[in-house]
């Protein structure tokens, strides 16, 4: 994946964003690349989406979901 990709360590996964889509797979063990990207419809918390509008600079909320 050529996206930028960015570690959310306190909820265990890597996530990007592209073309406006929340991608994020499971942190690899050490040594791994990600593998296996999924696009984020059910986030678990407006807590993890905070965290990533941080560091992106995205203004994500749970209402924007389709899985909510």
């Amino acid at each position: 994946m050529t996206t930028d990709m960015r570690a959310i360590e306190k909820f265990g996964v890597i996530v990007a964003v592209r073309e406006g889509v929340l991608l994020c797979t499971p942190i690899p063990e050490e040594g791994h690349d990600p593998e296996d990207w999924t696009e984020v419809t059910a986030p678990e918390s407006q807590e993890f989406l905070d965290a990533v509008n941080a560091e992106f600079g995205t203004g994500f909320t749970m209402d924007q979901f389709a899985g909510r």
